[in-house]
């Protein structure tokens, strides 16, 4: 078994913001995150794993489940030694942090924000994205008692590049350029002309302009859904899409749980792996993953799709190899 730490990242969110409660959106709440934790420690336990680090919060949440734990079988869970100053700089330095550790696996338990937020700092380490909402794309609904039984057999599987490149999905992403400035997407990026901060939710699909997006199935909720129902695109295809919002086509669209659209577009087209696309914006704002990055005037904007999002560990491909090398047949 590696010594390397498994590391856990949460977002302490309730789930109780406007963009829930407006759109009709299931919500977990903070009580069912701590039992999806407890279950992620049990199947870390079960491994023969020592050793967690977890993004501190003001909740514990990580550190409440492992309290409710009795056997503990020699595991250590221990916060990160970070500020905790409740925005997404938790997230960005708990990763740093894990990489500094040399963490093997990191469980994420959020949305498509939570896991973009991880992706800035590391595309290396293989996650295991558990989806805790149901307007999320990237992270998928794992049971918590698989996800941590999958992250510490991975423990003893991952040695080397090699073995990443046999057991992970690397994923794609966006990358955007504005102003001497980079970020990412994981899932689409959107251009709006407007600049009001409103609730830092992208609902009013008039003012959106230019959209990009890595993957989009159609019936999809969420901006993807727009380009699913033109150009369906899988995350295995090695390209995503740019769609000009308009007026020559309309199509039906569900936005947000609860809520149709019908939204104009005058065309979509595929974008591969790699090519740029150069926008100029007079005047609006850039949202990536359904949250606004900033308000930007009279700035020209390079968007492309690339291949090094962060890799995802394939629990599937994990678990037969996990037979194969006996490693479920304790002695």
């Amino acid at each position: 078994m590696s010594q390397n730490p498994i590391g856990i990242i949460v977002n302490p969110k309730s789930g109780k913001d406007v963009r829930r409660i407006v759109s009709h959106a299931s919500t977990i709440t903070n009580f069912e995150k701590v039992n999806i934790l407890k279950r992620i420690l049990l199947g870390i336990i079960a491994t023969g794993a020592k050793w967690v680090v977890y993004m501190p919060d003001s909740k514990d949440l990580v550190g409440n489940a492992f309290r409710l734990i009795d056997k503990k079988d020699g595991l250590n869970v221990s916060p990160l030694n970070i500020p905790i100053v409740g925005n997404e700089k938790d997230t960005i330095s708990a990763t740093e942090q894990m990489v500094k550790i040399g963490v093997g696996v990191i469980i994420t338990l959020g949305g498509d924000g939570t896991n973009r937020l991880v992706a800035k700092t590391t595309n290396n380490v293989p996650i295991v994205p558990i989806s805790t909402g149901t307007n999320n794309i990237f992270p998928k609904f794992i049971e918590g008692t698989k996800a941590g039984l999958a992250a510490g057999i991975s423990l003893n599987i991952i040695e080397n590049e090699k073995d990443k490149n046999m057991l992970c999905l690397q994923a794609k992403m966006i990358q955007v350029e504005y102003n001497g400035s980079y970020d990412n997407a994981l899932i689409d990026f959107a251009i709006s002309s407007s600049i009001h901060l409103g609730s830092r939710a992208l609902w009013n699909p008039e003012n959106l302009c230019h959209l990009f997006v890595t993957q989009a199935t159609t019936g999809a909720i969420g901006l993807t859904g727009i380009v699913g129902s033109v150009m369906p695109i899988s995350e295995y295809d090695s390209f995503g899409a740019y769609a000009k919002l308009g007026n020559k086509k309309f199509v039906k669209a569900i936005l947000a749980s609860g809520s149709v659209n019908k939204v104009g577009i005058d065309s979509v087209e595929k974008i591969d792996i790699g090519i740029q696309k150069k926008l100029y914006l007079k005047q609006g704002s850039l949202w990536a993953d359904g949250e606004k990055l900033t308000i930007i005037n009279e700035s020209e904007i390079t968007v492309s799709v690339i291949k090094e999002g962060p890799r995802i560990l394939n629990l599937k491909t994990l678990f037969k190899l996990a037979v194969r090398n006996g490693l479920l047949c304790p002695n």
